[in-house]
This record gives C-alpha cells, sequence and structure tokens, in this order.
C-alpha cells in the first residue's frame, strides 16, 4: 500500500511543481535539430513530418517547424499535407550516394594523362571541321569509270 501512495505523491508533486518550469517546448528548437532537419533531407527524397520526427527523435510540431523553416531557406520545395496531415516537402539537398562510391567512382588523373587527353581531343577537333572528302570521290570516280559508267562533267566541278 505504501508504493502506491509514494507513486501518488510523486506524481502530485510533479504536477504541483510543472508550471513553476519554464517551457521547453514552446522555446524554439535547438540548431543540432535543424542539423538534423538537414541531414535528413540529404537522406530522403520526399521528407514528412512523421519521418522527421520518426528519425530525429523530435516532436511532431519541431519536425513540423523544421520542414517549414527549410522550405523558407530554399532547401525543400512543399508539395502539400500527406494522408495524417502532416507537411511533406520535395528535398532538394538529397544525395543518392548511400555508400560513398560516387566519391570513389571519380578518376584521379595525372599530368600526362590530363596532356593526353587534350591533344587527343585536340586531334578529334581538327578532323571533324576539315573533313577530307576528296580522296573519296576519287575512288568513286575510278569504280564508276571501272564499272562502264558515262559521268556528267559536272562531276568534276
Amino acid at each position: 500500500m505504501s508504493m502506491k501512495r509514494r507513486g501518488f505523491l510523486g506524481l502530485l508533486g510533479a504536477a504541483i511543481g510543472a508550471p513553476m518550469m519554464p517551457g521547453v517546448g514552446a522555446a524554439a528548437p535547438a540548431r543540432s535539430a535543424f542539423d538534423i532537419a538537414v541531414a535528413h533531407a540529404q537522406r530522403f527524397p520526399v521528407i514528412s513530418v512523421a519521418g522527421l520526427s520518426k528519425h530525429g527523435k523530435m516532436t511532431a510540431t519541431q519536425a513540423d517547424a523544421m520542414i517549414k523553416r527549410l522550405a523558407v531557406e530554399g532547401q525543400v520545395k512543399l508539395v502539400g499535407p500527406s494522408r495524417s496531415g502532416g507537411v511533406r516537402a520535395a528535398s532538394r539537398l538529397f544525395r543518392n550516394d548511400h555508400w560513398g562510391l560516387a566519391r570513389t567512382a571519380h578518376e584521379h588523373r595525372t599530368a600526362a594523362q590530363e596532356a593526353r587527353q587534350k591533344r587527343l581531343k585536340a586531334k578529334r577537333q581538327e578532323q571533324t571541321k576539315t573533313p577530307q572528302i576528296a580522296p573519296w570521290l576519287a575512288h568513286l570516280h575510278d569504280l564508276c569509270r571501272a564499272q562502264g559508267m558515262v559521268l556528267s562533267p559536272r562531276c568534276f566541278a
């Protein structure tokens, strides 16, 4: 019986002391909550109040405020409410690189490789600028004569 009384008295003391404490829920969320929201937006293409509150370990009102703040700063685009009525947004920070493969996939070229690439690119551009069709025309002319075709004098102009 005494355990029940102690629990009740503790609950009663907490209820009496609660109005005297400063309100934590009404205050603006900390900067770290904003960092969590940004990290969440980088990880998921569509963010919602439910998802942010679940993954960011914050209340639904804080998650709603974070999504609206991200929208004001242009990092997400509000797309409308979800089925439950919470705010949804499309992330503009989304990076689809879960294992960091994009960083390792880029080839690190040496100076010699860069010089070779430049030479090849210049050679390709030079070849595409001035196509050499005279040898082909001479070859076609010879083939036509070998087959006994009569060529028009306009072909040689």
